[in-house]
């Protein structure tokens, strides 16, 4: 499967029945198209995610983006109790501890792509909630620390 970026959205391709099925990805509705060689598939998507937004405009319908900020994590017990483990050693929650370790590994510097501009968004989001806070090193704890009072004050 290949990924493709537009306008923050990506759609995979995929090959069938002797055509590129080209589908929306990450949004509640199921929207795709075909196309006929690799050449037009970037074009087609462009078309697809122009199309989605339009369409949500005359409908009055706002684009879906269907992430909540939380979602449900399956791992290995091992792996969970190890980092239950290594949040209470930094004196954190283990969700703030998850928080973190994502953001820390999206902004790796090995990282080969730029962020798609849902992720910048999102990274925004992260960010603001942090504001004025130190970014990694001495100053987690209390990036840490303040996401969590927001948490609590909010009722999550």
């Amino acid at each position: 499967m290949t990924i493709l970026s537009y306008k923050g959205y990506q759609g995979s391709i995929e090959y069938e029945d002797g055509q590129l099925v080209i589908q929306l990805l990450h949004i509640d509705d199921f929207i795709t198209t075909t196309c006929e060689s690799a050449a037009e598939a970037e074009a087609a998507f462009h078309d697809l995610v122009d199309d989605y937004l339009a369409t949500c405009e005359e409908t009055g319908r706002p684009p879906n983006k269907p992430y909540k900020g939380s979602l449900n994590i399956r791992m290995q017990p091992e792996l969970h109790r190890r980092a239950a483990m290594a949040a209470a050693a930094a004196g954190v929650s283990l969700n703030a501890w998850i928080v973190l370790a994502c953001d820390a590994a999206m902004s790796s510097s090995s990282r080969n792509v730029e962020p798609t501009e849902s992720e910048a968004v999102g990274y925004r989001a992260i960010n603001q909630r942090a504001a004025a806070q130190p970014s990694r090193g001495a100053g987690a704890a209390e990036k840490v620390a303040r996401m969590e009072r927001q948490d609590r004050a909010a009722g999550r």
